[in-house]
């Protein structure tokens, strides 16, 4: 036990804790540098999401051809038109409702590592399937139980960096992550610019997107295969000498990188004097914990966050081409503009490594939430191809920023004990209206125009920052222990 002091305070002392407890783990994991050890983690975790992201942002740039192809039509009949681009869109955000929401638990009760696995192959194979359809109805059901892996995935993943790094490099560490998860767009949209207007051996090139991405994560499970269980997950799990195994292992793998011994051991010390991180929290937790203090205005928070949210970043990047097209641009031009705009994806987090560390998390949600709002709007206004590329890049900056601290800020303002379920329901929220997000922007675009789109975006972005900036926790520079008392 340690004695109170001032918030997010941090002293070097001989350690006291069990090992394998909660409050040695997190004291050992927080002395931790960010090196190759623990990069090597991040890496193989990151190139899990990077074709998540792939198999996520692809329906971008393979929709034109879907619509050649007369698999869908390029205008919906109706709002829920199962024929129509919007209906396939969501499909998949229904599907990854079921797998974040539903299936979140998964990885409170099973631990993290399992589900990498399961999700994983999951979603590669139902993939393989979706490209081996000729109708509508086909792709939009195996594209539904692509996305329940698709969901599970993103959560988890998340969810293991937020609990392996240090508090003042765990900005660093998801912006790392994101900058290679977020490589697949320009990936994606390079790939589909290259297969879209040819038809390799009479096959349509966006069979042959979906299919290249199928045969990428093989590669993946071989990098995934030794990873070791989160020793927070661990920890509180009551399973010590477990926990104690997976850091010392890490520490050995930092000293004998470095060639320099570790630190002492931190101690940490919350803000409240009743509360400490000594106490192992071994209940299995449930739903109803993220409605109770103080997690339930954090819980509400992410639940409207999460309600705009995914209108005005998928309103943006899963229509990028079609709103180009709509603009009066070639379908081939405006997927090659569409490469361009996507370019600014991986770089954007690759800024944010200057600042992640430096401003709370809430502030940069608001920065990016204002700043896309203005900047959808310039995009719509815009008939020079210059232009309207460049405030393509910036709109993908700034909407970056925010994601990139939301996968962040997200699990890290709930405990260990249900982290996955915390994080998955208010993801799984998101996924609601991102089901919706492909009708209602057909519609709109059908109704109002391009400029109509961007408005809609740009109120979706206004809320996302103004809700964020009003109820949002400081997390900055805190441990997770202290930003969630158990």
């Amino acid at each position: 036990m340690t004695a109170a002091a001032p918030s997010s305070t941090l002293a070097s002392a001989p350690a006291s804790a069990p090992p394998g407890s909660l409050a040695d783990v997190a004291g050992r994991l927080e002395r931790l540098p960010l090196s190759w050890p623990i990069g090597k983690l991040i890496l193989a975790l990151s190139l899990g999401c990077f074709f998540e992201n792939y198999f996520l942002q692809m329906t971008a740039f393979i929709a034109p051809g879907m619509i050649q192809s007369g698999v869908y039509v390029s205008k919906a009949a109706g709002f829920f038109d199962t024929h129509s681009i919007g209906f396939f869109i969501l499909s998949g955000f229904a599907g990854m409702l079921v797998g974040s929401s539903l299936f979140g638990f998964f990885a409170d009760r099973f631990g993290r590592r399992p589900m990498f696995v399961w999700s994983m192959l999951w979603y590669s194979a139902t993939t393989a399937m979706m490209a081996l359809q000729d109708d509508a109805i086909g792709m939009n059901f195996w594209r539904f139980l692509s996305s329940i892996g698709l969901g599970l995935e993103l959560v988890v993943v998340n969810t293991y960096v937020t609990e392996l790094v240090a508090s003042r490099i765990r900005g660093r560490a998801v912006a790392i992550y994101q900058v290679i998860a977020l490589s697949a767009v320009p990936l994606s949209a390079f790939v589909a610019f290259q297969l879209m207007p040819i038809a390799p051996w009479g096959i349509p090139g966006w069979r042959w997107v979906m299919w290249l991405g199928v045969l990428c994560v093989v590669l993946i499970w071989w990098l995934r295969r030794r990873l070791p269980e989160s020793p927070r997950w661990l920890a509180v799990m009551g399973r010590h000498a477990e926990a104690d195994a997976v850091v010392a292992q890490i520490e050995r793998d930092v000293v004998a990188h470095s060639g320099k011994p570790l630190a002492p051991v931190v101690t940490m010390v919350s803000d409240q004097a009743s509360v400490t991180v000594s106490k192992d929290v071994q209940e299995a937790g449930s739903y109803a914990d993220l409605f109770r203090a103080p997690y339930r205005r954090r819980t509400c928070m992410f639940i409207i966050q999460q309600l705009f949210m995914p209108i005005a970043f998928y309103g943006f990047a899963a229509w990028v081409p079609t709103l180009l097209i709509a603009k009066g641009i070639a379908v081939t031009q405006s997927l090659f503009y569409a490469f361009l705009i996507a370019l600014a994806q991986p770089l954007s987090p690759f800024i944010m490594l200057l600042f992640a560390d430096r401003f709370d998390r809430k502030w940069q949600i608001a920065f990016g939430g204002f700043a896309s709002m203005i900047l959808i709007l310039g995009f719509a206004l815009q008939t020079n191809p210059v232009l309207v590329v460049l405030f393509g890049i910036a709109v993908t900056f700034s909407k970056t920023i925010i994601t990139t601290a939301v996968a962040c800020y997200m699990p890290e303002c709930y405990p260990t004990h249900i982290r996955g379920r915390g994080h998955g329901l208010v993801y799984g929220v998101s996924r609601v209206m991102a089901a919706l997000s492909g009708p209602i922007i057909a519609f709109t675009l059908a109704g109002y125009g391009i400029l109509g789109v961007s408005t809609l975006i740009g109120v979706c972005f206004a809320v996302v920052a103004g809700i964020t900036m009003l109820l949002g926790p400081r997390v900055h520079g805190r441990l997770l222990e202290q930003i969630n008392p158990s």
